[in-house]
């Protein structure tokens, strides 16, 4: 999507031209190109890896520090019966309940 069309184009009942100028400007230092944004995707997923292999002997922690999970495997096709997923943050519980 280009970065104009963030902005509305309705210059007058909403936006007089300064506002509608100073938009884009806004617009455009927000704007993320796609090699950028590739790069940190690829830095957030280099980022999530270490955090997990990270031991506690380690010298320099990881940006983003994770905690691994404890699930073990996926349900196969012969499982049957209802899955409860919790994800419990430092803020938020979240859940998620499926019948399979």
């Amino acid at each position: 999507m280009a970065t104009k069309d963030l902005i509305p184009h309705r210059i007058g009942k909403w936006l007089d031209e300064d506002q509608h100028r100073n938009l884009e400007i806004v617009a455009e230092w927000l704007t993320v190109g796609d090699r950028k944004l590739d790069e940190l995707a690829k830095h957030f997923v280099a980022q999530m890896r270490q955090g997990l292999g990270l031991k506690k002997s380690s010298v320099s922690p990881p940006d983003l520090a994770m905690i691994p999970t404890f699930v073990s495997d996926l349900p196969s096709e012969n499982d049957h019966g209802c899955y409860l997923a919790l994800d419990l943050g430092g803020t938020n519980l979240r859940y998620e309940s499926r019948t399979a």
